[in-house]
């Protein structure tokens, strides 16, 4: 909402007796925080992107094949009632991607001031497009997206949805230098498709319990972005878990920092 631009009052509004200068002065930093937001991005070949919502909320998206940038806001914010949510919690954005990388860094902005990072996440193209799982958020938030390049993605678009692993699953994380472990706690609910929060996560040791948000899944491989997550300090949405349905219906669990990369910790759960 802060992107649209005063048009009227900045252009006329110093000609009428009941605006004028005061009027200017009132909201003189109402743009600000947009100002700073595109300070210095090159907007050589951008274009409108395509992109889809959750249905709380409206927005768009520009941007070439090495940069986007998106804003988007709560839904309920329309005239006459301008309903305004506390907290707008388990949306996403599905974007098409122009250009060939296959995987982006996406920085989640404050649209108080267009500067502070509200979080980070690496998202991975599947197709031609990317999920973006938002953070919680009230009354609107943006974020920059940068092409980080990397290998095609190994998962293939929508080829069923979470029954096979609906449930609650339980076991012990293991980092991959063996040097700390903690048991953790997985609920999966059924019937979901990429493009929404579809379960819980927890471990005991780590103070850090969140939504797991669906990004694709292909046969009995589902991957899953840590989303929402609260507690300590350091805790931070974006991590990725990989869940693989074995033939013994055990599920095995991967950690990963970014995807595709290697597991930061693993994990054999058995559903309880």
């Amino acid at each position: 909402m802060k992107g649209r631009a005063l048009w009227w009052e900045d252009g006329y509004g110093i000609y009428f007796n009941s605006l004028g200068i005061p009027w200017m002065q009132k909201y003189e930093t109402d743009e600000l925080p947009v100002a700073n937001f595109v300070n210095g991005i090159d907007f050589s070949g951008f274009q409108p992107l395509n992109v889809t919502t959750s249905s709380g909320i409206w927005g768009g998206a520009i941007g070439n094949d090495h940069s986007i940038l998106g804003w988007f806001r709560d839904s309920g914010s329309e005239p006459p009632d301008w309903n305004l949510q506390p907290t707008i919690s388990k949306q996403s954005v599905l974007v098409t991607i122009p250009g060939s990388a296959s995987k982006w860094k996406v920085d989640f902005y404050d649209t108080k001031d267009g500067t502070t990072v509200a979080g980070s996440a690496s998202i991975r193209v599947v197709g031609n497009t990317v999920t973006i799982p938002l953070p919680d958020f009230h009354d609107d938030i943006a974020f920059k997206m940068s092409a980080l390049g990397g290998a095609a993605s190994t998962l293939a678009p929508v080829t069923g949805n979470t029954d096979a692993i609906a449930g609650t699953w339980i076991g012990t994380i293991t980092n991959t230098a063996s040097t700390f472990s903690t048991p953790i706690k997985l609920f999966v609910q059924g019937g979901c498709e990429p493009g929404i929060v579809c379960g819980t996560f927890s471990a005991a040791q780590i103070p850090c319990p969140g939504d797991l948000f669906l990004q694709t899944s292909s046969g009995a491989d589902f991957l899953f972005i840590e989303q929402n997550a609260k507690g300590s300090p350091a805790c931070k949405p974006g991590g990725y878990e990989l869940l693989q349905l074995q033939a013994d219906g055990t599920l095995s669990y991967e950690c990963l920092a970014s995807a595709p990369a290697p597991a930061t910790s693993i994990a054999v759960l058995k559903r309880q």
